[in-house]
C-alpha cells in the first residue's frame, strides 16, 4: 500500500546570538525540506556574516559540520540532511557555532510549525533585533569588554556631541565620528535588506529586489 509523502511545512526559528547584550536575534522561516546547509546560509545572511570560517550544528546531541562557502578549506559532515529528518518539536532548541578562535554561538529554538504561504519564498526573515558585533572583533567576550561598544543610538548621539565639544583637529574628529558610526550599526536591523540578501542567494541570481508585498507577508512576528 502506498503512503502519502509527508507535506512540506515551515519551521519558524528563533535565532539568538549568545554572550552579547543587548540581545541580537533573528526570526527565520525555513521549509522542512531545506537542509541544515540551507539553514547555515540563512543564518549567515541574516546576521550579515561572511561565511569565512567553519561552522557546526549540535542537534539531538550530535555535531554536524557543513560546508564553508568562502573559506579555502571545506569540511563536510551532514550538511545535506533535511530539517524534517530531525523531527523537531515546538520549543525544542539546538546550537549553531561559527568561527575559529573568535567563536560566535547561537541558540536556535523552534517557535512553531506553520503551513507554507502561497506567495512566500523561503528561507525568509520575519523579525529581528539589532545587528551582531563586527565579525572580526574577537568574539562575544571581547566585544562585551571593548570600550567602543555602543548599546543604543542615544549613546551614539551623546558620544558624537562629546566629540563636537572636544578640542581636536578635523581629521581626528572625522576618525572618531566614523568609529562611532561603525560601532553604532549594532543598534540597527534592516529586515528588508536581510530578505534581499536571502533572495539573492537562494532563488534570484538576477538580483531582483523583493517586492514589499512579498516581503511583508507574515513579517514582524513576535521574536522573543
Amino acid at each position: 500500500m502506498e503512503t502519502d509523502e509527508p507535506s512540506v511545512v515551515v519551521y519558524r526559528l528563533h535565532v539568538l546570538l549568545l554572550g552579547v547584550s543587548p540581545a541580537v536575534s533573528r526570526l527565520l522561516e525555513v521549509r522542512s525540506d531545506h537542509t541544515i546547509d540551507d539553514l547555515h546560509a540563512a543564518i549567515q545572511l541574516a546576521m550579515g556574516w561572511t561565511d569565512r570560517a567553519p561552522h557546526m550544528f549540535r542537534i539531538h546531541g550530535r555535531w554536524f559540520h557543513g560546508r564553508c562557502r568562502n573559506a579555502a578549506s571545506q569540511v563536510w559532515g551532514g550538511g545535506e540532511i533535511s530539517m524534517a529528518t530531525f523531527q523537531l518539536r515546538e520549543r525544542e532548541r539546538f546550537e549553531y557555532e561559527y568561527g575559529f578562535s573568535a567563536r560566535w554561538r547561537c541558540q536556535v529554538r523552534l517557535k512553531t510549525v506553520v503551513p507554507t504561504a502561497p506567495r512566500a519564498r523561503y528561507p525568509r526573515c520575519v523579525g529581528g533585533r539589532r545587528s551582531p558585533p563586527p565579525e572580526t572583533c574577537g568574539g562575544a567576550w571581547q566585544y562585551m569588554s571593548d570600550e567602543r561598544r555602543i548599546r543604543s543610538l542615544f549613546e551614539a548621539g551623546a558620544l558624537i556631541l562629546e566629540a563636537l565639544d572636544a578640542d581636536q583637529d578635523d581629521d581626528a574628529f572625522r576618525a572618531e565620528v566614523t568609529g562611532i558610526a561603525e560601532w553604532s550599526r549594532c543598534c540597527l536591523f534592516d529586515r528588508r535588506a536581510c530578505n534581499v540578501r536571502l533572495r539573492a542567494h537562494f532563488d534570484d541570481p538576477a538580483g531582483n529586489l523583493v517586492t514589499r508585498e512579498d516581503d511583508d507577508a507574515g513579517a514582524d512576528q513576535d521574536h522573543r
